[in-house]
């Protein structure tokens, strides 16, 4: 018996990682959009996941599934920036002049989740980082 086409058996793989319930999300990063500030090895790994997020959208959708990403930007009171609480600034200039927040995140997150028509966005957290 021949062996699957490896893409079929990569999808085949994922979407039973991904199949407790019919809306799908992933968080990922504005790096896979922009190449980000930590390196090509973060960045390359976020472009990876949108990839598949792109290519499973479209092969699900028609079984009541949705496929989407959630790409955060600068997010505070985390441990993706290394700032402690008393830096007063942004390392980059964000035009809502502050950091995200957990809830900012949180928030669109469940808004995501909630909306059985919205499939293969990547849809970015970033403060007007990243104008799309």
């Amino acid at each position: 018996m021949p062996l699957p086409h490896p893409q079929t058996f990569a999808t085949r793989r994922s979407l039973a990682f991904w199949s407790s319930s019919p809306l799908r999300q992933r968080a990922t990063s504005i790096a896979g959009l922009d190449g980000g500030m930590v390196g090509a090895h973060y960045a390359a790994n976020k472009v990876g996941l949108h990839g598949l997020i792109h290519h499973l959208a479209p092969r699900v959708a028609a079984h009541g599934m949705t496929v989407n990403s959630l790409a955060p930007a600068l997010i505070g009171e985390t441990r993706m920036l290394p700032l402690g609480p008393d830096f007063g600034g942004t390392p980059v200039p964000i035009p809502v002049g502050r950091v995200g927040r957990p809830d900012d995140v949180a928030e669109l997150a469940v808004a995501m989740l909630g909306n059985g028509y919205l499939a293969n966005k990547v849809v970015t957290v970033d403060g007007g980082l990243l104008p799309r």
